[in-house]
């Protein structure tokens, strides 16, 4: 479903992740893959690579994983600089995986969240997605292409390149245990639907979603007070009585990345059991 694609998720930190999920999933649909983390995750992600792609133990896991930290442009920068090597200057899928608020923005009251706090979780959690987005668009894109096609040869573009991004209930309704983080989710779909919208026209043709999980036991899942209580309570009341898994988020992210989405942009795609309806 994927043959031929190039994709690039920006925010792994172990296993567990959403980003570890989407990552497989693409693989598996045959795409080719690139992962990215922060510096300090580096020796732990060698490792999983190593031990879980094939071609990483045969080539050494630093020709799949780059080092980034999205609060530094020249960081950013340099990784797709890395990329655009790696895959002869194209890409076709960019995931951003980036969340973050801090300990006391997540352990106290809403009402406590400092200016700094609030601030932190926006510009990691939302703003983040357009920079990567800027530096990304001159290998989504194809520079050679009239700015004005007509219908037709829009039609017929073979490239499908989108931008995905990972989102979360909180972004819509009061979900207390999510504090700052809700409104910072709730920023980063404003910004998806933005970027749609402003990246969706011709020369561009860049689409832009999000994938909605409902709650999964991950990393940054472990900074919310009564994460366990929320799963269950999210189980009990989603249609489907269940949570959904790692693979079930992977799924979505490749119909998003595929040709079958091709007339998607500017949406986010709940993978919650039902969740989000009740």
């Amino acid at each position: 479903m994927l043959a031929g694609k190039r994709c690039l998720v920006v925010g792994l930190a172990n296993h567990r992740s959403l980003a570890w999920g989407c990552a497989q999933a693409w693989r598996a649909a045959g795409a080719q893959v690139l992962v990215s983390s922060l510096p300090r995750f580096q020796p732990s992600i060698a490792k999983l690579l190593a031990s879980s792609w094939p071609e990483a133990k045969a080539q050494g896991p630093e020709q799949y994983s780059l080092a980034c930290d999205v609060m530094d442009p020249e960081s950013v920068k340099a990784m797709m600089a890395r990329v655009s090597e790696r895959f002869d200057g194209e890409l076709d899928v960019l995931l951003h995986a980036v969340a973050y608020a801090s300990a006391p923005a997540m352990n106290g009251p809403f009402i406590g969240t400092t200016a700094e706090d609030f601030t932190q979780a926006h510009l990691v959690s939302s703003h983040s997605l357009i920079t990567l987005a800027r530096e990304a668009l001159p290998l989504l894109t194809d520079p050679e292409r009239d700015s004005e096609p007509t219908p037709s040869a829009i039609r017929a573009r073979k490239r499908n390149s989108s931008i995905l991004t990972l989102s979360y209930l909180g972004a819509q309704r009061a979900i207390l245990p999510y504090k700052v983080m809700g409104p910072a989710k709730a920023s980063l779909e404003a910004t998806v639907r933005l970027l749609a919208a402003e990246l969706g026209p011709p020369p561009n043709q860049v689409r832009v979603n999000a994938v909605g999980p409902g709650p999964i036991h991950t990393l940054s899942a472990r900074g919310i007070p009564g994460f366990g209580e929320m799963c269950k309570e999210a189980a009990a009341r989603a249609p489907l009585r269940r949570n959904a898994d790692l693979e079930d988020v992977g799924g979505a992210a490749v119909f998003l990345a595929s040709d079958a989405a091709k007339a998607i942009t500017g949406q986010v795609l709940y993978v919650d059991g039902g969740l989000n309806v009740m």
